[in-house]
């Protein structure tokens, strides 16, 4: 199964991180669940899964309302990933990075287990400052705006699903969906983090470096 990935660049202040990236991450995660307790037929059906319990949040620090699921669990487990990405992002020497929501499919093998990709959605976000109220007003717009397009897209890409995994028995359900949380049943799913390091560096130093090691690549 060939993984589809999407992708957006935000510049935030830092105020603004972690409510964005946990909005966006809800976004994608209600479209991506049914409602834990359903049984039959509902749990193997193509399409976006019904979630019944879900809330509308305001953002305080910009100008962004998303939906979330009523789950506990999902909501802790989003939020602690956002803030330790944003707790991540500030030591970085760039102030720049992504938190990556990965969708994956379990297969049991006779000796081991793999599990294969089937969606990807990365958040690129670099820290940004406002020295001035105007520039706070003119930052707040843009990213109003990239944010407003990336949900677009979410919405998009989702109702025109024709790559989801199924369960084609009760007993592949496991394989396909994180049973484990309170209130929800999401596809079995990851949340990955990647921090830019490097601000000033020699390229040839670098170059030779790789080459040295073996890698024989470029980092920028």
């Amino acid at each position: 199964m060939n993984a589809r990935s999407f992708d957006v660049e935000l510049k935030l202040r830092e105020e603004e991180v972690v409510e964005v990236t946990s909005g966006l991450l809800h976004t994608i995660l209600f479209l991506r669940s049914s409602a834990a307790g359903e049984s039959g037929s509902t749990v193997f059906t193509r399409g976006t899964p019904p979630v019944t319990k879900f809330s509308y949040v305001d953002c305080r620090t910009i100008d962004f309302t998303h939906v979330q699921v009523e789950s506990p669990d999902l909501k802790n487990r989003i939020h602690r990933e956002a803030t330790l990405f944003f707790t991540q992002l500030k030591r970085g020497q760039r102030g720049r990075g992504s938190i990556t929501l990965e969708f994956y499919e379990r297969s049991e093998g006779l000796l081991s287990t793999s599990c294969e990709t089937w969606e990807m959605w990365r958040i690129g976000v670099t820290l940004t400052t406002c020295g001035s109220l105007f520039e706070k007003r003119r930052h707040s717009q843009k990213a109003c705006a990239e944010i407003a397009d990336f949900v677009s897209l979410i919405t998009t890409a989702v109702n025109f699903d024709t790559h989801l995994p199924l369960a084609y028995t009760p007993e592949h359900v496991g394989r396909i969906y994180d049973t484990s949380l309170r209130g929800v049943q999401p596809y079995l799913f990851k949340i990955t983090h990647r921090i830019d390091c490097f601000r000033h560096y020699n390229p040839s130093v670098l170059t030779d470096l790789c080459k040295w090691i073996g890698k024989g690549a470029f980092l920028d």
